[in-house]
């Protein structure tokens, strides 16, 4: 004899189905966004460029965005934050000295090159187509560049190359090379309204601009360079310089030099960099003596920029509040 058996049929609330479907889909994009998920870099020469794409844009507000990473090339520790151009910038200056490279040459952006890359030790004679390094004063003589990094000067910065360290009266190529870790590069320089220029790029879009074109409306570069300081994105220190007519270290504390990988056009014995202070950023194409002393600022290509837009931008609002706060 069967059993009949009867079931109940329970009526179910409609936002009880509507709730249940959120909570199915948001568990479904949960795992899609912690299988996209990129584990952090090892070294900073481990970092690439679906590493930076994966990382949150650093404002200066948000310090969870920042990752330390070593480089093993002399265990130095940097800062490390996607900005608001979408790439990814050492927020140190770098700290490599002689005997590091000579220890670990492969660890460079430019791996064929050797120990020979800077002096055999700090020193303050001009030279043009000789690698130099100078150590600032609030480095601690040489042992701790932590805060301030070293100086160099262009051919050093470079990456000693016969195409940039070419004597004062041959005009010398743009760099390809540099003493960057391997994966990050000096970044371009050149006339402030290019968007070639990677400096000027930064500053456009930490300055709310999102069109490359901005670029060119950046006459006024003034009132941008809070974004370039220590308490901004860029966590500029004023790392001043060593200048051969000088012959010594100026402007530390008052001023931030620092290389790009770009020749000056038509004057051999001059390089493009850029300089802020608390009063100004300026980026429009200056140039300075190869054999002058800068810090270096290393950068790495990150997610994808804003494209360049053929029309003609309308004049942007100088209203808008910097990318990503």
């Amino acid at each position: 004899m069967g059993v009949k058996t009867n079931y109940k049929k329970i009526a179910v609330p409609a936002s009880v189905c509507i709730a249940l479907a959120v909570t199915v889909a948001l568990l479904i994009i949960g795992s899609i966004n912690l299988a996209r998920a990129i584990s952090p870099p090892a070294t900073v020469q481990a970092m690439t460029q679906d590493h930076c794409a994966d990382m949150t844009i650093y404002d200066g507000t948000n310090p969870s965005a920042i990752l330390m990473l070593d480089d093993p090339r002399n265990n130095q520790s940097y800062q490390v934050a996607k900005l608001a151009d979408n790439n990814c910038w050492m927020l140190n200056n770098l700290k490599i000295t002689p005997q590091d490279v000579a220890s670990a040459a492969a660890g460079l952006n430019n791996p064929g090159i050797n120990g020979a890359i800077l002096a055999t030790a700090a020193s303050d004679a001009p030279s043009e187509d000789t690698p130099k390094w100078y150590a600032p004063s609030g480095s601690n003589n040489n042992a701790d560049p932590t805060f301030y990094g070293y100086l160099y000067n262009w051919c050093a910065a470079t990456g000693a190359t016969a195409a940039t360290c070419t004597p004062v009266d041959v005009q010398p190529a743009d760099a390809t090379t540099d003493i960057c870790p391997a994966n990050w590069h000096l970044p371009k320089g050149g006339e402030e309204k290019d968007v070639d220029n990677e400096f000027s790029v930064l500053n456009a879009r930490m300055a709310g601009f999102v069109n490359n074109q901005d670029v060119t409306y950046l006459s006024d570069p003034t009132v941008y360079q809070d974004n370039w300081l220590h308490s901004g994105p860029f966590q500029g220190v004023l790392s001043g310089g060593w200048f051969n007519f000088f012959n010594d270290f100026e402007a530390q504390d008052t001023d931030t030099l620092l290389w790009s990988s770009s020749s000056y056009p038509n004057e051999p014995y001059l390089a493009s960099y850029v300089t802020f202070n608390k009063s100004e950023i300026q980026l429009n194409d200056y140039n300075g003596l190869r054999d002058y002393g800068m810090a270096i600022r290393c950068m790495t290509a990150g997610g994808t920029a804003q494209p360049v837009d053929p029309g003609t931008p309308d004049a942007p609002d100088t209203g808008v509040a910097p990318m990503g706060y």
